[in-house]
């Protein structure tokens, strides 16, 4: 089990990864950097991560929890009558507004940006 120590501990790793990804590529962005910006020693980094894509991988995982989360949410709130085409329209003109938080609107816009070599998340 994660203690609250290590939630906080990944929470301030994942918070100065993206804030790196913000004014560097995901290529040029280090281990090292991304310890000294959450002023942590490397050793801290590896006790949690294996490296930037396991960092990376695990940022995608929660994403995806969150934004099923909230599309079960939705789904359960359907109106008997209430068409897909209605949902897909909700979810279109709700993303930006609602549907997405500053926090996970911030973590969707770096792991778009991301390159793996000649792999991108946004092809």
């Amino acid at each position: 089990m994660v203690t609250q120590a290590a939630k906080r501990m990944q929470k301030t790793i994942e918070e100065a990864y993206l804030d790196l990804l913000e004014k560097e590529s995901f290529r040029a962005v280090t281990v090292t950097q991304i310890a000294q910006a959450a002023l942590i020693n490397r050793q801290t980094f590896y006790h949690h991560y294996q490296d930037k894509y396991d960092l990376t991988d695990r940022i995608t995982a929660a994403v995806f929890r969150r934004v099923r989360e909230l599309i079960d949410v939705r789904l359960a709130q359907l109106k008997r009558g209430e068409s897909v085409d209605d949902f897909f329209s909700f979810l279109n003109s709700s993303a930006t507004q609602r549907f997405l938080t500053p926090a996970l609107r911030r973590r969707v816009t770096a792991l778009y940006t991301i390159q793996y070599d000649q792999l991108s998340l946004s092809q």
